[in-house]
């Protein structure tokens, strides 16, 4: 069981300081108050020997975040006070980086913090997007339509994740298992037949005799291939973990056939969604930029935005800056020009990224048709030349015999 070191001060005012055995902070809290001592700090005691369990606990997912936001919008509707929909919330969750997040939260708010600047002590549990958005939401007395929206967003991010992961788990697998069944024959079943092939004394054809060097390559060099393949994935990680490496990876995400196209769409859905949903709630534009900036992981449209948010600065609006930026397709800065001049741009960008899901559906849809008959393609190459590889000798060893 985990030790905690804590600070508390007493009924008196003074501080106390110890360590206690407890499952979770939300336990030593609790045991502090029981015995009427106010809590200060809490902090995880790890031995030498000890791995840090903040490395297991569970990073908080798009689906426990929308899952947080509909209970919390429904517990505020239903006219629970605030501090007390905390604590509910943090004994239903399983999280527990989130379950302590929200009892520190609860102690915030019973000094008098709002809820959104106690949030902000917390950023690797909620995100820029969700405190700004309560933030609008405590100022327009709307929390529980705000809450509602962010549920919407994050199931929203939720399933273009599982859009994203579907098109790219099914090939990944097929091409593993394809490269083990092929190292597999190469360095295991393949020998038995060079030897069958050898004391026939058989004149080899060259495909049989390239695939015997193959395999012979393999089987006895198969440690450089290994540590090449490590040597080159630790030094592609090294390489695209600095600026240029990042810069030169996340240009290459945005220029490739069809997978640019796909990634320009989930970026352009995702940041409409965003902006239209911060415009709605009251936030200033240049904020909801510089919000909305964030969420987008690539550094390339980072610095896009970061043009965009200087132009929108000097009054040329938004539409004008998304068409220099050369990110957007031509219908999102046409769209929003429309719906800068009508007066209804949030309602503007809420279509643009309910179009763009759906093209994100679509190009899910025909990445996985492309990959499919690709890998069958390959596959039928790569096995079709052992076949005939082992095949060929055989059959001149069945004329030899006289069949």
């Amino acid at each position: 069981m985990p030790i905690f070191y804590y600070k508390a001060r007493d009924e008196a005012g003074r501080l106390i300081t110890g360590e206690m055995e407890s499952d979770n902070i939300k336990e030593v809290k609790r045991n502090l108050r029981g015995k009427n001592v106010y809590p200060i700090d809490i902090n995880a005691k790890h031995q030498a020997n000890d791995i840090p369990t903040v490395l297991f606990r569970p990073r908080i997912s798009s689906d426990t975040m929308a899952v947080f936001c509909r209970q919390f919008s429904t517990l505020i509707r239903a006219g629970v006070p605030i501090v007390t929909c905390l604590n509910i919330l943090s004994g239903q969750t399983d999280n527990l980086k989130l379950s302590d997040s929200l009892c520190e939260i609860s102690d915030d708010l019973r000094r008098g913090v709002t809820l959104s600047g106690a949030m902000k002590r917390y950023p690797q549990v909620f995100p820029t997007l969700l405190v700004s958005m309560i933030e609008a939401g405590e100022s327009g007395g709307n929390l529980d339509f705000i809450m509602d929206k962010m549920a919407v967003h994050y199931e929203n991010q939720s399933e273009t994740g599982r859009k994203v992961r579907s098109a790219v788990i099914y090939p990944a697998v097929v091409a593993c298992v394809a490269a083990v069944v092929v190292i597999f024959i190469m360095a295991f079943v393949l020998p038995e037949f060079i030897g069958l092939f050898e004391s026939a004394g058989a004149v080899l054809p060259l495909p049989t005799r390239i695939l015997i060097n193959i395999s012979s390559v393999i089987r006895k060099y198969w440690y450089i291939f290994l540590a090449a393949a490590g040597g080159v994935y630790a030094f592609f990680k090294s390489y695209t973990s600095r600026a240029k490496g990042r810069a030169w990876l996340d240009k290459l995400k945005l220029t490739l056939p069809v997978i640019g196209k796909f990634n320009k769409e989930i970026i352009t859905a995702r940041f409409t969604r965003t902006l239209g949903m911060l415009i709605e709630s009251g936030v200033p534009l240049l904020k909801s930029i510089a919000i909305t900036d964030n969420i987008i992981d690539n550094c390339v449209v980072k610095e896009a935005m970061k043009d965009i948010s200087a132009d929108v600065a000097k009054g040329s609006g938004l539409a004008w800056p998304l068409r220099k930026s050369g990110i957007f397709s031509p219908m999102v800065y046409q769209m929003v020009e429309v719906g800068e001049s009508s007066g209804t741009l949030d309602d503007m960008l809420f279509n643009i990224a309910d179009f763009f899901d759906r093209e994100v559906e679509a190009s899910t849809t025909q990445l996985t048709n492309m990959m499919e008959p690709a890998l069958t393609l390959f596959m039928a190459v790569i096995v079709g030349f052992i076949v005939i590889a082992i095949a060929l000798p055989m059959f001149q060893m069945m004329n030899l015999v006289g069949y």
